[in-house]
């Protein structure tokens, strides 16, 4: 952890709204981040991105990147563990299915073989798999015989994949009564599981597409499983510190017209789940929290200056090294 001493939201507000950064400011948060511990390929990366930054003060892509790299230092103050992949390593210990992480590392593996570390999405790939790991997880540690699992279909049809065809799983036709009470048409991934004693629902949504008339059934509808008969396991594509953490939460919650968004920054998830006697409502998606809040806009600048390019390779190709080194101590 390190200390916040710069606040952080002004920082990003007053750079969105001049768009673009001046000396004074780089200077400040160069003074900053010097005080800060931090592994040397992201130092390097952070350097770079410096000098592209004093180079090129209004360019939205350095400042794009500049502004995430910003929001994953204070994010990083919140907690100890922040980037270290504890939460995957917890639920990996309740579930106990080694077929989970040795799929991660296999797709790090390959990503290494292939060298897709020169491609600029990689980091944001490798984030999906951490998260996508985790909520697989959940779900087979849960005890629940009914589990809903709502989130990006990219993240839905990894899932299921991955349940047929290393877990076992089995795909029926989707049928189950609590699918009934809910407009599904607009869905693009709409699957239900049958694995060992239970049903697993996948809702999986196109962000563009999916109704928000959908998130609003979906929360009437777990507002009355709170307390029915049958236990449910809700798993839902949210950060965990959503509420606490309010930069995190301005740069996550900003898009009311999308379902998903619309679903997962409702009041619900915040007080009224607590009362829930047979719903378990988890927050699966731990990217932030086990990878750091470094999401795929810090590496926008990706086309703007050489050095830095050559430095998020670097990031990346160390960060899939990480992947792997953690999933063979876990499997130890």
């Amino acid at each position: 952890m390190h200390p916040r001493a710069i606040d952080m939201n002004a920082f990003i507000k007053t750079v969105q709204e001049q768009r673009g950064v001046t000396s004074s400011q780089l200077r400040m948060l160069d003074e900053h981040v010097a005080r800060i511990d931090m592994s040397p390929c992201l130092r390097k990366l952070w350097d770079a991105l410096l000098v592209l930054a004093h180079a090129r003060p209004s360019c939205l892509r350095t400042t794009s990147s500049l502004v995430e790299f910003v929001a994953g230092i204070d994010y990083a103050a919140t907690a100890a563990h922040i980037g270290r992949l504890q939460t995957l390593r917890s639920s990996y210990a309740l579930a106990g299915e080694s077929n989970i992480l040795t799929d991660l590392r296999n797709f790090a593996a390959d990503a290494l073989k292939r060298k897709r570390y020169r491609r600029p999405d990689m980091w944001f790939e490798l984030r999906v798999r951490a998260m996508d790991a985790h909520a697989l997880c959940i779900a087979c540690a849960s005890r629940d015989t009914l589990i809903i699992y709502y989130a990006g279909r990219k993240h839905t049809k990894y899932f299921s994949d991955h349940m047929i065809r290393l877990q076992g799983a089995t795909k029926e036709a989707p049928s189950h009564r609590v699918l009934r009470e809910m407009p599904t048409a607009s869905l693009s991934g709409l699957e239900q599981l049958q694995w060992r004693e239970k049903t697993i629902l996948l809702l999986g949504e196109n962000h563009d597409m999916t109704h928000v008339s959908f998130a609003e059934a979906l929360l009437e509808l777990l507002k009355h499983q709170c307390n029915r008969d049958l236990p449910c396991t809700f798993m839902i594509e949210r950060h965990p510190g959503n509420a606490s953490d309010h930069l995190q939460q301005h740069l996550t919650c900003n898009m009311p017209n999308i379902a998903l968004h619309r679903a997962r920054c409702a009041s619900f998830f915040e007080t009224e789940k607590d009362a829930c006697a047979r719903l378990s409502v988890h927050f699966v998606d731990t990217r932030h929290v086990d990878c750091g809040f470094l999401r795929r806009e810090i590496l926008d600048a990706w086309y703007v200056g050489t050095d830095f390019r050559r430095k998020a390779q670097r990031f990346q190709k160390r960060a899939l090294r990480s992947v792997i080194h953690f999933v063979d101590d876990c499997l130890q």
